[in-house]
């Protein structure tokens, strides 16, 4: 997920091209960062630290941590507790664009500062985006200029983390007020009704994004993707909100579905919920509208 953010981030900046980013996406989920970079995220090393442990393994036959403890920059207690991290998508993704030639360590540094202070980010939410808490995912990006309620809330996180499970794990989540479901967008609607009322949106795009969100949630053969198109769109939000519904019951809210219809566009209502879900294969829009 840091992933998504931090490399839209770098594409709108001019740091990277679109090609390249999609090369860095496929090469993360299949590489593992090393010392260094865990050494650099946990401020045990220094861009410049890193940069004399490598030049001094050109010279000599030793491991980065067996240098790093050599020249006094670690100790043996430091570099056990690096060597027992879990790998992290966003210490994977550093690893990747510094052996891609993006950024030299210092580089990096600086420009996740950039990121960090350009976007407002707390440390404790740049720290949500890397250990993928969604709830201060979507207070932090979804809920900045309103007061979501617990139950618009509580719905986008059972979202987010659908698309995560069904979909991708390349997603972010953000406000988006422009208006959507026009003839470009197939726009599947359902009702939420009960101790809490409020419909439901799922609108993607008909062009390339709705094939691709099938395919990967239904997974069928490529020959069958438009015979069950709409069923799939339509299952995959009467899916999410089932499990609304027994989030909510699980909390004292009872609630019930009507069935899920195509529509050809959302309603404009100024107490519409508006949120993009920008995934690595399109972007799509999810909207509630309470009651």
């Amino acid at each position: 997920m840091f992933l998504m953010y931090f490399g839209n981030y770098l594409l709108n900046k001019g740091y990277i091209s679109r090609e390249k980013f999609r090369e860095i996406i496929d090469t993360v989920e299949n590489s593992r960062p090393r010392i260094g970079v865990i050494a650099l995220h946990l401020g045990y090393l220094k861009p410049e630290d890193i940069e004399r442990i490598t030049l001094e393994q050109q010279r000599q036959n030793k491991k980065f941590g067996e240098i790093a403890i050599e020249l006094g920059l670690l100790t043996k207690e430091q570099l056990e507790e690096i060597l027992s991290q879990q790998p992290r998508e966003f210490l994977t993704l550093a690893q990747v664009l510094i052996d891609k030639g993006v950024f030299s360590y210092e580089e990096l540094d600086r420009v996740m500062n950039e990121f960090k202070n350009e976007n407002q980010l707390s440390d404790d939410v740049l720290e949500s985006l890397r250990s993928e808490d969604l709830n201060k995912i979507i207070e932090s990006f979804v809920g900045k200029d309103i007061k979501l309620a617990n139950e618009i809330k509580e719905y986008l996180v059972v979202f987010l983390s659908s698309c995560v499970r069904f979909l991708t794990r390349n997603v972010m989540i953000s406000r988006e007020d422009k208006s959507v479901g026009n003839e470009s967008f197939r726009v599947v609607y359902q009702k939420i009704k009960g101790d809490v009322h409020f419909d439901t949106y799922l609108a993607i795009p008909e062009e390339g994004v709705a094939r691709e969100f099938v395919k990967r949630y239904s997974k069928v053969p490529e020959e069958v993707i438009d015979e069950v198109l709409d069923d799939s769109i339509a299952e995959y939000l009467n899916l999410v909100n089932g499990l609304v519904l027994v989030n909510y019951s699980e909390n004292g809210i009872n609630c019930e579905l009507e069935p899920p219809c195509f529509v050809k566009e959302i309603p404009e209502d100024a107490g519409k919920i508006q949120s993009e879900i920008q995934t690595d294969f399109g972007t799509f829009y999810v909207v509630q509208l309470p009651k």
